[in-house]
């Protein structure tokens, strides 16, 4: 008998593993789908929370408030909850309180009922605690009762909200929030970073404790070198003046001589940062900042100031004024069409002539008339802690192929070249100062929630001209407004200063009529503490001397009161 053959023993260990594998599989897709569904169980019966995070606040120099985040309110309605209601009903109730057309109120919810997948519709963003407080009381008559608007599916949604005590008069330093939270322009622009907190949240399982957290950090606080006095004067001043003339707008800065601190800077036509959405966004950008103009001959104290400093010409220096010049074919006039015959530098300054300013400037000559203007600060940026700064514009003759002899002249004068109003507060600032030009600066100290505080210090720039040229340059501008500016002159204070009347340039040329009136200047005049530039645009008054600086004077008044600046020199002596 032939023995049975013994199998190989592989196919059996392949069948036994095949099982155990397919037993394997199997338990372990059990075992996931097992663990899936704990983890989905866990997972609904987490609640998770947002710990709101303040928005830091901003204040003024002397810790009042200039915006501060408080809440509003978005309305909506619940279309399921509203139901059989009648919808117009709800609308003839709730559309007065809100400001609203009931008939926009009643096409949005037969516009939502219309969408079977909404279950909600948006009526109005952003009100406040007293209109929430007229909706809650409101009574919607249905039949022989009455129901509240909360019964018929109106919603209420708090959010945090951006609330800006000095509306109008601090919009370009403080900018905004949307309603989306996104911060423009100014303040709130620049410093978003610092004053936005961070959310914290609050998270727990059902049936655990203790839940699982983590704070929120609020922003931090921004105190400013602003002061609210001084911002408001400036800016209810500066529109007073602006509706008087029938001007295009206008623009005020109030410097610290010393530091570059900004006390004030207002803008007029501006705009409320609490009802932005109204606003022509034209507003919103800070014409002290970004946008550009010829400054005219507020220049001439510049150009004056960079000549005696390299000795081109000195404080006894005179020159024959003949009423005209020609360069390269164009002929410069003063603007009084009057020949002075022989006259100081100072009487130039003081009579504003064209003709002189070019003659210094010549005996500068380009090659230093234009360094000393880049030093100034000319077409470069202030540095200013503000968003949108533009340089401002000067054709310089090393990079400039279009540039002519005939713009040194021009620009001797301030025309042919262009500023920010800031820039040019910050070069007369330099005068005042010593010969030093500092770089302004808004906010004066971050406030961390958790730390503390971190101050600003004041950045000089450079030494633009010596200390004594300085003083030099201050006794001619305070002979301006002693002996002909006088419109700008305050009792018992010695004010310092220059005009400027420009023109509006246009395509290939410039306005017949329209000019823009300007005067900068600061006191006490020996010992400068305070810069104001004051500047009109399109006034019917066509002069500096008329219109802008009796607004620099009013500006300067509340400057004297808020700052408390005691008399420097004997009344009638100033207004003699």
């Amino acid at each position: 008998m032939t023995p049975e053959r013994e199998q190989p023993l592989y196919p059996r260990i392949a069948v036994v593993a095949t099982a155990v594998a397919t037993t394997v599989v199997a338990l372990s897709a059990r075992l996931a789908w097992l663990t899936t569904r704990a983890d989905s169980a866990q997972a609904a019966a987490v609640s998770t929370y947002a710990i709101e995070a303040p928005r830091g606040s901003i204040w003024d120099r002397d810790g009042d408030l200039l915006a501060v985040e408080t809440y509003a309110y978005d309305i909506g309605v619940d279309l399921p909850t509203l139901g059989g209601y009648d919808a117009a009903a709800l609308a003839a109730v709730a559309g007065p309180v809100l400001g609203r057309p009931a008939a926009d109120i009643e096409a949005a919810i037969a516009e939502g009922r219309a969408d079977v997948r909404r279950r909600w519709i948006s009526l109005a963003r952003g009100v406040g605690a007293d209109t929430l407080d007229a909706l809650r009381r409101a009574r919607v008559p249905v039949g022989d009762d009455t129901v509240s608007l909360q019964a018929m599916g109106l919603t209420t949604e708090r959010l945090p909200r951006r609330s800006y005590p000095l509306g109008a008069d601090a919009a370009h330093v403080t900018g905004f929030l949307n309603l989306d939270g996104e911060a423009h322009y100014g303040i709130e622009g620049r410093y978003d970073a610092e004053l936005t907190g961070r959310a914290g949240t609050l998270a727990g399982y059902e049936g655990t404790d203790p839940r699982a957290f983590r704070p929120s950090r609020p922003g931090a606080d921004l105190r400013l070198t602003i002061d609210r006095d001084i911002q408001v004067a400036a800016s209810r001043a500066l529109r007073d003046v602006v509706e008087d003339q029938s001007a295009s707008g206008g623009t005020v800065v109030v410097l610290e001589a010393r530091t570059g601190a900004v006390l004030a800077m207002a803008s007029w036509p501006a705009y409320d940062p609490n009802q932005y959405a109204q606003a022509n966004p034209d507003a919103f950008l800070d014409p002290a900042i970004s946008k550009i103009y010829e400054p005219g001959s507020v220049v001439k104290a510049v150009t004056v100031a960079s000549a005696l400093d390299v000795g081109a010409v000195s404080a006894d220096t005179q020159y024959h004024d003949t009423g005209t010049i020609e360069i390269d074919g164009v002929t410069i006039a003063n603007w009084d069409h009057l020949a002075h015959g022989m006259t100081s530098l100072t009487e130039m300054l003081e009579h504003s002539l064209n003709v002189g300013a070019v003659h210094v400037a010549q005996a500068l000559g380009g090659p230093r008339f234009y360094p000393a203007l880049a030093a100034f600060g000319f077409g470069s940026p202030t540095g200013v802690d503000l968003e949108g700064e533009v340089a401002g514009i000067v054709r310089w003759p090393d990079r400039d192929p279009g540039w002519a002899p005939v713009y040194l002249a021009t620009n001797s004068f301030g025309q042919g070249m262009s500023a920010t109003p800031l820039q040019m507060a910050a070069a007369i600032g330099a005068i005042a100062n010593d010969g030093v030009l500092m770089t302004p600066y808004v906010v004066a100290e971050i406030l961390p929630p958790d730390g503390a505080p971190v101050p600003v210090a004041p950045r000089a720039r450079h030494q633009v001209i010596g200390p004594e040229t300085a003083r030099t340059v201050r006794g001619m501008l305070l002979a301006v407004v002693d002996n002909h500016v006088t419109q700008a002159a305050i009792p018992g204070h010695a004010i310092a200063g220059k005009t400027g009347t420009s023109q509006i340039p246009t395509d290939g040329g410039y306005e017949e009529h329209a000019t823009i009136a300007s005067f900068c200047g600061f006191f006490p005049a020996a010992d400068p503490r305070v810069v104001i530039l004051a500047k009109v645009d399109r006034p019917e008054a066509v002069r500096g001397s008329e219109v802008a600086a009796p607004l620099f004077r009013a500006v300067a008044a509340a400057v004297i009161d808020a700052l408390d600046l005691p008399p420097d020199r004997p009344v009638a002596e100033a207004a003699r």
